[in-house]
């Protein structure tokens, strides 16, 4: 069974825009940590990767943050995403719940969890930090279709 938190939070759009430009920063101030993620990846997963493009994320985020005065909680506004674990969608798709107010679960297979787990761990430190809310995006790896379904 997965732990999917039911905790709840109010969407605040000014904590929403800190909290983006305070993982800007600090992803542009960890780059060397990050190219280590990369660097273990290309070589567990065969992927290349570019930091250059995970940072192009940040300026291509086209979604418009959507006010909202809604208490998410217990499911409803939560997005599952399965994928193969591209990070640059990682990013983007985080930045875009943040953005529309919604909870964001990832399930991955073993490519490219290095920078994966680096980037949701990151982010959900900022989160924690400007007391946003906790586990707003999580990541899932080795998890069956079966567990997924019934959770």
């Amino acid at each position: 069974m997965l732990d999917i938190d039911t905790s709840n939070y109010t969407f605040d759009e000014e904590k929403v825009l800190k909290i983006i430009l305070e993982f800007k920063k600090q992803f542009a101030s960890n780059t060397s940590v990050i190219n280590k993620a990369i660097s273990t990846d290309e070589k567990l997963s065969l992927t290349k990767l570019d930091i250059t493009l995970l940072k192009n994320t940040f300026n291509n985020t086209d979604i418009p943050i959507v006010q909202s005065n809604k208490i998410i909680v217990d499911g409803i506004g939560n997005i599952g995403v399965i994928y193969n674990g591209n990070p640059y969608l990682t990013l983007y798709l985080s930045l875009a719940a943040l953005r529309t107010h919604n909870k964001i679960y990832f399930f991955v297979n073993d490519s490219c969890l290095a920078t994966n787990n680096l980037l949701v761990n990151m982010l959900n430190r900022i989160i924690e930090k400007f007391n946003y809310g906790k586990d707003i995006i999580k990541l899932y790896n080795g998890i069956s279709e079966k567990e997924i379904i019934e959770s």
